[in-house]
This record gives structure tokens, C-alpha cells and sequence, in this order.
């Protein structure tokens, strides 16, 4: 009789231990997708906020052009002065994005996206460096 209490409270100290161990996994993976989740929010919101700059710098780029055009004599363009922007500036929260994978591979998509948009943002900088400084040697030349 002694044995079988023996062996029943082995086996009860077993499924015991299997079933805590199965709940603290499941909750350390509840854990690990929300701060999955937090992440691909943020990412969301930096590639937002990517596309609201390149629409900017192509405004920006669009108005060097026309200064340069004024200042060589050329037809100049009308170029509006609002930037549809859509209040994405003002915001310090993420985007929750519910339609993308909330997966290490999506953080990894996520990641290469902002650096694609970065670099092309600096591509235009270089674009618009040299605007500037051909309209700062013509209005130079025409000071002389």
C-alpha cells in the first residue's frame, strides 16, 4: 500500500510539474508576442513616417527646380504650398498594423524597408545639395 501512495504521488508531482511548466510556457510566449507586436507597430510607424518625409523632400525637390528655372530664365511651374502630411508628425504613438505577421522574419522585412527608405532619403539630400549650390553660384555670379 505504501509503494502505490508512493508511486501516485510521483506521478501527481509529475503532471503537476508538467502542468505549471505548460502554463509559464504559454505565458513566456504571450510575453514574447506582445514585444513582437510592439516592435512591428513601431517598425510601422518609422515606415510611415519615411513615406511622410519622401513627400516632403519630393515637394522641396520640386520647388528647387522651379527656383532654379526663375533664376536661368526658364518656364516655371506652380507648385502647392500644402504637403498632405496627414498629422503623422505630431503622433509619439506607434501604428498598430494588424495585417502584417507578427513574426521574427516581418520584424526582418520591417528593418530592411526603413533602411531602403533612409538611404533613398539621403540619395535625395545629395539631389538637393546640388540644387543649392547651383543656385547659390548663379545668384553669386549675378551679384558680380
Amino acid at each position: 500500500m505504501r509503494d502505490s501512495q508512493f508511486y501516485i504521488g510521483i506521478i501527481f508531482v509529475f503532471l503537476g510539474s508538467l502542468t505549471a511548466g505548460f502554463i509559464t510556457g504559454r505565458s513566456a510566449e504571450r510575453r514574447e508576442e506582445k514585444e513582437l507586436s510592439k516592435v512591428i507597430d513601431w517598425n510601422t510607424k518609422h515606415i510611415h513616417s519615411l513615406g511622410v518625409n519622401s513627400a516632403v523632400e519630393k515637394q522641396n525637390s520640386e520647388l528647387l527646380i522651379q527656383i532654379l528655372n526663375v533664376l536661368e530664365g526658364n518656364e516655371v511651374k506652380t507648385v502647392p504650398r500644402n504637403i498632405p502630411i496627414s498629422g503623422l508628425l505630431n503622433s509619439d504613438e506607434p501604428i498598430e498594423d494588424d495585417d502584417v505577421p507578427h513574426t521574427f522574419e516581418q520584424v526582418n522585412q520591417d528593418q530592411q524597408e526603413v533602411d531602403r527608405g533612409i538611404r533613398a532619403a539621403a540619395n535625395n539630400n545629395l539631389f538637393q545639395n546640388e540644387a543649392l549650390h547651383n543656385i547659390l553660384n548663379i545668384l553669386k555670379d549675378s551679384l558680380i
